[in-house]
């Protein structure tokens, strides 16, 4: 088996390429008994997730197992969300003795609030960076279990930063804000 990679323009229409390699492929070996040849056509982001040619190079993946696990992450951080929500709210009760004593000190509400939220963004920062440091450490070992490279490019980390920072920085607010 040959397999060969073409770029093809993005308003060229695929089945009429096919087509045509298929006509020169047929002017250049023609179709006997014993044989003939078939050529097709596969978009590059299809080949790892979506593919069903026989005969591939390694076996395919199934692109609805990613999406079970996406489903079943998603959940699970779901769950642990309410979980630490509830958490907020059961510190909370037990802090309402502090707040009552700092509140006839004179402590404003904005000043309390403010002082709460940095307490909470402090811990989730905390949370996060020493799941980092798990990830980070545990890699090793992923890699060997699972023979397969978890590197991510300076790009792709910027991008899941921008995207993993504000949840938890929003997560942290809310938590704090809810119960208050």
């Amino acid at each position: 088996f040959l397999y060969t990679y073409i770029d093809i323009q993005h308003e060229a229409d695929v089945s009429l390429v096919r087509n045509k390699l298929n006509e020169i492929l047929q002017t250049k070996i023609p179709v006997t008994e014993e044989a003939s040849m078939l050529l097709s056509l596969q978009p590059l982001i299809d080949i790892h997730l979506n593919s069903r040619i026989q005969n591939e190079w390694r076996a395919n993946g199934d692109v609805k197992y990613v999406y079970m696990l996406l489903l079943t992450a998603a959940l699970i951080l779901l769950i642990s969300v309410v979980n630490f929500v509830n958490l907020g709210i059961a510190r909370s009760e037990n802090r309402t003795k502090e707040i009552g004593i700092r509140q006839t000190l004179g402590i404003s509400k904005d000043q309390l609030l403010v002082q709460l939220i940095t307490e909470n963004i402090t811990a989730g920062i905390l949370a996060l960076v020493i799941s980092v440091l798990l990830v980070e450490t545990s890699q090793p070992l992923i890699v060997e279990l699972f023979n397969e490279s978890l590197e991510l490019t300076s790009n792709e980390k910027i991008k899941l930063w921008m995207a993993i920072f504000p949840g938890v920085l929003l997560l942290m607010i809310l938590t704090t804000i809810y119960p208050a």
